[in-house]
C-alpha cells in the first residue's frame, strides 16, 4: 500500500464544491442498511452533506447545462434526476433502462445514458427515452461524454465509438474495455482515453483516430482521466493497483505519486490545483504538493465512481 505522510492542510476555494458519487462499503453485510450512500458534496470549506436519499449505487453525475439547480444520476434504477440541488429526486427510467454507468448532457440539453446493453438517449429531460446505440454491435457501454461541437464518444467494451449526428462508428481501442474518455479543457481537439489493459490513448483530431501513449508506464487497470483546468501539460490517471499517475510535462515524462493505490476517481481542483483521489474501501484524500504528502478528505470506507467539481455560485 502507499506510503501516506498525514499533514495539517487546508485547500480553500471559495469557488467549488466537489460532487461525489459513492457508496460507504467497509463492513457491510447484507441485511444491515447503507450508510450515508448515494449523493456526497464536499464544499469549497470542506463541510459534508449528503444530498437526496441513501442510495447503494449512483455512478456518476451530470449537470443540466440550462438550469443549475437540476442535475442528473447514472444509478441502479437508471436515471434519477435531482431537482432543487437534490432535495427532489424522481426515477426517470423504466424496467428496461437499469444498472447505468456513466450519463453526459449534451449542449441542447439531450441525455445519454451509458448501459450495460447500449445507450439511453432523452431530449425532454428525461420523461422519454429511446435507444441510440446503432452501429455498436458488443452495446456493453461505461463511458460517455459530450462535446461542446456535438460529439459523443462512448467508451465501450470493444473500444471507443464516435457519434457526430449519424450512427455510432467505431475510431479507437478496437476490442478493449474502455472506462473513461474525457475532452481537454484546452484544447477541444484532443482527449484522452483509459482502457481495461492499463493502456492509455490520444486523439488529437477530435476523437477520429487514436494512438497509444508510449510514455504511460505499463500498469493494472486505468480507470479514468483528468485535466488540469489551469495547466494544459498537467494530467493525472488513476487506476487499480497502479494509484495515481501524474504529468505536468504534457505526457512526455508520468510520476506515480500514490503507488500500488486501488483508486477508482481522480480529479484535479479547478481553482488551486490540488489532486484528489479516491481510494477503495479506504478514503477520499487530497495532495496540494502533486503527492509529497497527502491528506485525508472525508467519506472513509467507500466505493466511489464518480468526483466532479462545480462553481459553488451555480448550486445556490
Amino acid at each position: 500500500m502507499f506510503a501516506t505522510l498525514f499533514t495539517v492542510l487546508v485547500l480553500t476555494s471559495a469557488d467549488y464544491d466537489l460532487w461525489v458519487c459513492g457508496a460507504i462499503t467497509k463492513d457491510w453485510k447484507p441485511g444491515i442498511d447503507q450508510r450515508s450512500s448515494g449523493l456526497h458534496r464536499r464544499s469549497a470549506q470542506g463541510l459534508w452533506t449528503h444530498p437526496g436519499y441513501d442510495h447503494p449505487y449512483i455512478n456518476a453525475i451530470a449537470f443540466d447545462p440550462r438550469d443549475p439547480t437540476t442535475f442528473y444520476l447514472a444509478s441502479g434504477n437508471g436515471m434519477i434526476r435531482a431537482r432543487d440541488n437534490g432535495k427532489q429526486w424522481r426515477i426517470m427510467t423504466s424496467w428496461d433502462m437499469t444498472e447505468a454507468n456513466g450519463i453526459t448532457v449534451d449542449r441542447r440539453g439531450d441525455i445519454y445514458l451509458a448501459l450495460p446493453d447500449g445507450i439511453g438517449y432523452s431530449a425532454d429531460g428525461g420523461n422519454t427515452w429511446t435507444r441510440r446505440d446503432t452501429g455498436i454491435r458488443r452495446k456493453f457501454t461505461q463511458a460517455i461524454r459530450a462535446a461542446a461541437d456535438g460529439t459523443i464518444l462512448a467508451g465501450t467494451e470493444q473500444g471507443i465509438f464516435r457519434n457526430n449526428g449519424a450512427d455510432w462508428t467505431l475510431s479507437g481501442a478496437a476490442g478493449e474495455m474502455v472506462f473513461d474518455v474525457e475532452q481537454s479543457p484546452h484544447d477541444p481537439n484532443r482527449w484522452i482515453a483509459v482502457t481495461q489493459s492499463g493502456r492509455a490513448l490520444q486523439s488529437l483530431d477530435n476523437a477520429r483516430s487514436w494512438n497509444p501513449i508510449t510514455t504511460v508506464p505499463k500498469v493494472h487497470t486505468l480507470y479514468n482521466v483528468a485535466f488540469d483546468p489551469r495547466n494544459p501539460n498537467r494530467i493525472v490517471l488513476g487506476g487499480w493497483n497502479t494509484g495515481v499517475l501524474l504529468t505536468e510535462d504534457n505526457g512526455r515524462t508520468w510520476t506515480n505519486i500514490m503507488p500500488n493505490a486501488q483508486v477508482w476517481r481522480v480529479a484535479i481542483h479547478p481553482g488551486n490545483g490540488a489532486i484528489y483521489a479516491y481510494v477503495h474501501e479506504k478514503e477520499l484524500f487530497e495532495t496540494a504538493n502533486n503527492g509529497k504528502s497527502w491528506t485525508a478528505a472525508g467519506l472513509p470506507g467507500g466505493v466511489v465512481r464518480d468526483l466532479v467539481f462545480r462553481k459553488a455560485a451555480e448550486a445556490k
